[in-house]
């Protein structure tokens, strides 16, 4: 039996309150064993990754606690906090971190610290000296909760089997996928959505397609808030990955037939001629030949969407290889 495996590639935000054991080559250059756990943290939209590097290289690597964008992968992490080269990851039932490492404390600490000593200064002191204090204090601490932290515990975290016992890393290691045969599997679950969202992000570039088929860019549309949902349910650590990814596959080519069937019947009746010209303008400025006829072209089909004030059909930027301009931040509620 092995242990669900977990790509590389995944963003670190579908990777949420997983742990994970990490084979890979570690700063230099032999084989190591790391483990990973990934947590939010309070009052942010970035994440908390504690990494533990089991190597007993000299000097020994010490825990470290990073806070970083969302939209990292796994892989990316690893290479720039720790120094490792990962191979194969997968999802481990538990970690046990050694004291002053554990991450699920590290953002409650400050809390700890504020409160008793806000409450020592309430009762010693007026209103207007309380709130000098918690001003000066409280961005003390929040600023210090955001820097990469090496804990200088050099004691690794340990996994543990489902029964919650305790495994050395000989043991571990037997329990990820084999590289070679996870290679020779074919496309994984988490490759699956992956090239679900290529050929979205494909189609959404695609001026031309949105204008005369926007409904798969309206969450509005069942077919498209399908699609949307099961985009949001997918978790690459999942035990049903499998059935997740088939669920975003589906979801996806309905909603792009019921978009094509519809077409410019999606929009209301009495935008559709404009769309249409807006639609044909943008493919005039696309295959225009000169300079002029592109913005032209360009503006004139920015003109007839903007006129028409539908948030799901795209904005025009002359300057833009495909004419598209940044999306509307605009739901439709």
């Amino acid at each position: 039996m092995t242990w669900p495996p977990v790509p590389l590639s995944a963003r670190l935000s579908e990777l949420v309150g997983c742990r994970f054991a990490v084979t890979g080559r570690g700063p230099d250059g032999a084989e190591t064993l790391a483990y990973v756990q990934v947590n939010r943290r309070l009052a942010s939209k970035r994440l908390l990754v504690t990494i533990s590097d089991t190597a007993t290289r000299t000097p020994l690597p010490s825990i470290v606690s990073v806070t970083v964008p969302a939209d990292l992968t796994l892989a990316e992490v690893l290479l720039s906090h720790a120094d490792i080269s990962a191979g194969v990851a997968a999802l481990v039932p538990g970690l046990r971190w050694p004291m002053g490492a554990n991450p699920v404390l590290r953002d409650l600490w400050w809390i700890g610290l504020v409160v008793p000593m806000a409450l020592a200064v309430a009762a010693q002191s007026p209103i207007p000296l309380l709130l000098v204090f918690l001003t000066g204090l409280v961005p003390l601490a929040l600023g210090a909760r955001r820097r990469v932290t090496r804990s200088g515990v050099q004691i690794p975290a340990t996994a543990v089997d489902e029964a919650g016992r305790e495994l050395l890393p000989s043991r571990v290691r037997p329990l990820l996928p084999d590289a070679e045969a996870l290679a020779s599997a074919g496309p994984t679950p988490s490759d699956r959505v992956g090239l679900v969202r290529d050929r979205l992000a494909d189609l959404r570039d695609d001026i031309v397609y949105q204008i005369g088929n926007s409904a798969l860019f309206d969450p509005a549309h069942p077919a498209t808030e399908r699609l949307e949902l099961a985009l949001l349910a997918w978790a690459p650590g999942s035990p049903a990955a499998d059935e997740l990814a088939t669920e975003v596959e589906d979801a996806f080519e309905a909603a792009r037939r019921s978009a094509e069937e519809l077409g410019f019947d999606h929009l209301p009746q009495t935008a559709r001629p404009t769309a249409r010209r807006a639609q044909s303008a943008a493919r005039t400025a696309l295959s225009a030949r000169t300079r002029e006829e592109r913005t032209a072209a360009a503006a004139k089909a920015a003109e007839l969407l903007s006129s028409l004030a539908l948030y799901y059909l795209p904005g025009i930027d002359a300057d833009a290889p495909g004419l598209i301009a940044p999306r509307r931040m605009i739901e439709p509620r």
